[in-house]
């Protein structure tokens, strides 16, 4: 590849139409909504009390129930109705004697929900109130108790107000009550009004499956490559990839090659030295983002061939006119598992020496191979592919996942957390630090002790975080480890 004449990052090249980072911008746009929803619930009520003057009133507790039918609560005087610019989002206020109550109830973007209910309630919790209240002074953070749910209860002061919030996810829903108070709150009362909120069809646990805060075990029928092997995925529409591409032309000291996955013959580019020309070369086989090739897949991976590394960037099933359905983590897998088969029996390639990489989606499909025994690498690394199984729920929405959604085993069977005590090779999972994928980093690292996956910050966001990722994997292949 021609060496570029201005060093630029992954997020600052020229798209080509229809390409996108599917896993970056477009998933995460969910939850971005979800949280952006939540700043609005949280950041109305400090706006509410600083132009009303204060608190007020007597303490007639009386109960409440939401127009809509959602919720029902004790409120100490009649509730006031405060209408919100998000659709649908309407806070209710009640003043007391020295202290008032809210309450809300805001529907999400559409999947989002199920992405933000992987956090742990602490860390659902911390990240909005953080991002309503930047620099804000916590007094009391622990463990609670909401509508019979999961929930934390984080205290601070804003403005001379302590605020303690209470909050929990249900579905594509966020419920919301806040107690206000000058000085420490009254505790009694405190406790009678979110002891006594209810969220209707909801009882503890059982009635909102979706609030489980970590992904459940896969089952414990053999290991993952011996399930994976006896399974067989279902899909519900066949097809290509959902992206659309150009066919473009190599340039020089590239080569554009077919490699056998199974029946299929699949398209692949390939940096590689002519034929006898020195010693074997490490290499490296990097998985694009998205569901789409396109040159500037390779154009990232400068840094391994500066390195003297070839590099092979596989299009797979489905991708770039190649033949075969989309299947999104399943039969894709067994496509990157033959490209670096092939390419470990080229013989300009030292076999010992291959490494995996992959961005986003092409960073979930490194993460998976870290499972294969039969897959020769020293070990892979990825940039904001350590997915949760949320993902599929938001994907569904975009009317990318071809399978049957409902099947926890066909979900269980496409990625790397809930399997990692099966890993045949070291993984090293890069998250951006402003990346969205790094609020499920602690609930990842729960899995990670006495396992062979790290899971790693570095800067940027989903995409800016792609290069800082690729020189410190290319780094840790540097060291020997």
């Amino acid at each position: 590849m021609p060496r570029r004449s201005v060093k630029r990052k992954p997020a600052a090249k020229k798209k080509k139409p229809g390409r996108s980072s599917s896993g970056g911008s477009a998933l995460w746009a969910k939850i971005g909504g979800g949280i952006f929803t939540a700043l609005i619930v949280l950041g109305i009520v400090a706006r509410l009390f600083r132009a009303a003057g204060g608190i007020g009133g007597g303490v007639n507790w009386q109960e409440f129930h939401a127009p809509n039918g959602r919720y029902t609560v004790s409120l100490p005087s009649p509730a006031k109705a405060k209408l919100q610019a998000v659709p649908g989002v309407t806070t209710f206020v009640a003043d007391g004697r020295n202290f008032a109550c809210t309450v809300t109830h805001a529907p999400l973007p559409a999947g989002s929900g199920a992405v933000m209910a992987q956090l742990s309630p602490q860390a659902l919790c911390d990240q909005i109130i953080k991002s309503a209240f930047p620099g804000v002074r916590i007094l009391t953070s622990q463990p609670a108790t909401f509508s019979g749910l999961p929930s934390h209860e984080v205290s601070f002061d804003n403005a001379g107000f302590r605020m303690t919030e209470r909050m929990v996810v249900v579905g594509d829903e966020l419920f919301n009550c806040e107690f206000i108070s000058k000085g420490n709150p009254p505790a009694a009362e405190m406790s009678r009004f979110f002891d006594s909120f209810r969220i209707v069809g909801v009882v503890g646990n059982a009635g909102a499956p979706a609030v489980a805060t970590t992904n459940p075990q896969p089952a414990a029928s053999g290991n993952f490559q011996q399930r994976r092997s006896a399974f067989q995925t279902k899909l519900v529409k066949a097809g290509p990839a959902p992206q659309a591409y150009q066919n473009e032309t190599p340039p020089p000291s590239v080569q554009a090659v077919t490699f056998p996955s199974g029946s299929l013959q699949l398209k692949a580019w390939v940096t590689a030295p002519i034929e006898g020309a020195g010693p074997k070369a490490p290499a490296l086989v990097y998985f694009h983002g998205g569901f789409a090739f396109g040159a500037e897949d390779l154009a990232v991976c400068r840094p391994a061939m500066d390195a003297g590394m070839v590099v092979m960037v596989p299009m797979l099933r489905g991708e770039n006119g190649n033949p075969g359905n989309y299947e999104l983590f399943f039969g894709e897998i067994e496509d990157a598992r033959a490209a670096v088969q092939w390419l470990a029996a080229q013989s300009y390639v030292d076999a010992q020496r291959i490494y995996t990489f992959g961005h986003s989606v092409g960073g979930g499909v490194s993460a998976v191979l870290s499972l294969m025994d039969d897959v020769p690498i020293q070990h892979g690394g990825s940039s904001g592919g350590l997915y949760p199984e949320a993902t599929f729920f938001a994907w569904q929405a975009e009317g990318k996942v071809p399978f049957d959604i409902t099947s926890p085993e066909e979900r269980r069977l496409r990625i790397l957390i809930g399997n990692m005590r099966d890993m045949r090779h070291k993984h090293f999972a890069y998250l951006g630090a402003s990346d969205t994928m790094a609020l499920f980093a602690v609930e990842a690292k729960k899995e990670t002790p006495r396992t062979q996956c790290q899971v790693l910050t570095v800067p940027g966001d989903h995409m800016t975080s792609l290069e800082p990722a690729l020189q410190a994997y290319l780094q840790i292949i540097k060291s020997g480890q």
